[in-house]
């Protein structure tokens, strides 16, 4: 097994946060009824992915 590294992420990390972010969302309310979640479909969430990461980019410092 591959030893796993912890660090804090960067704006180069956003695509992949924005992706679990995205697929997360879908995953979660895949069970509302009608077309919510179907017109959110893959094209779409590759859109929405990408608008997210855009987002995480401009992120430059979280405080917990």
């Amino acid at each position: 097994m591959k030893a796993m590294q912890i660090r804090p992420a960067t704006p180069d990390d956003a695509p992949g946060v924005a992706k679990v972010h995205v697929d997360t969302w879908r995953a979660t309310y895949a069970r509302i009824g009608g077309t919510f979640i179907e017109e959110r479909s893959e094209p779409v969430s590759g859109k929405l992915v990408k608008r997210v990461a855009l987002g995480w980019k401009d992120i430059r410092e979280v405080k917990v």
